[in-house]
């Protein structure tokens, strides 16, 4: 971790992404508070950049509607072909079948560089909708994961690290996409936002 943070590849975002006050950010799990101190770090965008290249927060519905309809069918399919295994594990059948709705929803990544990961070398990966809600975390194993690996897995085939486990606002309770019967209902607002991909405490 040490080598990383003082590599030619980091040095550039140092200066905004190492929130090493421990007056200031010594938030233990409770990493979401570092938005109360400094909210711009998930602020809009310049408000020069063209509106085109701004990315909303939510998705359309009906840009969601064709994933809605495949996990319809697919969620009929199990419960007809594994009846045994829909009863006894429904809830990860469902949150394996809904990853087409939770790539939809995806707006950035937030890699942390907490406490465990300077012990153990795994970082912390979490994938947020446009609301900062957790869709998919993880920790990356530092004997298979390379940092730059997942960021451009990410970036090139919108995959989510292996073996993510979804965000407890994802599940079928959650908030961001409540269930209600066979259907996920997203949030309908509208802003533009950036987050930034890497913060080190």
């Amino acid at each position: 971790m040490t080598e990383w943070v003082d590599s030619d590849h980091f040095e550039p975002e140092a200066w905004w992404a190492v929130l090493n006050d421990a007056d200031l950010f010594n938030f233990g799990a409770e990493w979401r508070r570092v938005y109360e101190i400094l909210p711009e770090l998930a602020g809009p965008l310049d408000p020069e950049v063209d509106d085109k290249l701004r990315i909303p927060r939510a998705r359309k519905a009906e840009d969601l509607e064709p994933f809605r309809s495949d996990l319809k069918t697919q969620i009929a399919e199990v419960k007809e072909e594994a009846p045994e295994a829909w009863r006894d594990d429904r809830d990860t059948i469902i949150d394996s079948l809904a990853i087409g709705l939770q790539k939809c929803a995806k707006r950035a990544y937030l890699i942390l560089a907490d406490e465990e990961a300077f012990r153990s070398g795994s970082l912390y990966v979490l994938y947020l909708d446009g609301f900062r809600n957790v869709i998919r975390e993880g920790r990356m194993d530092p004997e298979i994961h390379d940092l730059f690996g997942v960021v451009g897995t990410w970036v090139e085939t919108n995959e989510f690290l292996e073996g993510s486990t979804v965000g407890e606002k994802f599940r079928l309770d959650g908030q961001s996409y409540g269930w209600k019967g066979s259907h996920f209902w997203p949030q309908k607002r509208s802003f533009s936002a950036s987050i930034p991909q890497v913060l080190i405490f």
